[in-house]
């Protein structure tokens, strides 16, 4: 079901309504240190270390079952440098980021699942990256790990109205972001990307981010490799509230 454009509906305002804090000190800690070729495990474990609950979801995601190590890993310096600065470097952005989202619970939303659904994204964007020999597959898991990180603030700021596009989404299969082109002129691939120039984050990133939700577009208009396999990362059946 199509519903009518609200153009008056404007996304810089719904996000600045939500009052977002500041990026929290690790994570500004972590893109500074990108800045600089030289730093290595022992640099950017320090920013992840004097976090305690960023500390536990690094462990958890290189203890994974995607990673297959025969031991458990058990400290963060060790972590980098078996898997690689880059990987954890963004897994802990986006789990710093991750951090500062509400949880609306309330109707079909599922936070859980949505943060199950974007490391998955994520591990398929950077396999896929490197089966094709990109350079930035790092690049690629970061911009799919970030992709949905707008829903559940879309959620909360626009309650009934968004939660109805979730249900609505659910019954009819129709992708997310398409239901809220039709409703609010813009979806939360364009909401993540507006985050992210806020919050300062790699422009690389906007660019994955930004048009997730619209393979077709991409391939029609000279997307990028990188910005496509994002969007093919998209396209994998979700348990969550994205797409």
């Amino acid at each position: 079901m199509a519903h009518p454009a609200f153009p008056s509906l404007d996304l810089k305002k719904v996000l600045a309504a939500a009052q977002l804090p500041a990026l929290p000190q690790s994570a500004i800690r972590l893109l500074e240190l990108s800045q600089n070729p030289d730093n290595g495990p022992a640099e950017f474990a320090v920013p992840i270390e004097v976090d305690p609950g960023l500390t536990g979801q690094v462990l958890k995601f290189v203890n994974s079952s995607y990673f297959g190590f025969a031991r458990e890993i058990d400290n963060v310096k060790q972590a980098i440098s078996l898997v690689g600065i880059r990987t954890i470097k963004n897994f802990a952005l986006w789990s710093a980021v991750f951090s500062l989202m509400p949880n609306p619970k309330c109707g079909p939303f599922d936070l859980k699942a949505l943060w199950q659904d974007s490391v998955r994204r994520g591990l398929f964007a950077r396999a896929l990256g490197k089966a094709m020999g990109m350079k930035e597959a790092e690049d690629l898991f970061a911009g799919a790990l970030l992709q949905d990180m707008a829903v559940p603030l879309l959620a909360k700021e626009l309650s009934a109205d968004y939660l109805k596009l979730l249900e609505e989404r659910n019954h009819t299969k129709t992708r997310l972001s398409q239901l809220e082109r039709d409703r609010f002129g813009w979806t939360h691939g364009e909401a993540a990307a507006q985050l992210c120039r806020t919050w300062n984050l790699p422009d690389a990133f906007v660019d994955l981010i930004e048009f997730h939700s619209d393979l077709d577009a991409l391939q029609a208009n000279n997307g990028t490799p990188s910005q496509k396999a994002v969007a093919v990362s998209a396209l994998l059946p979700a348990s969550s509230d994205g797409d």
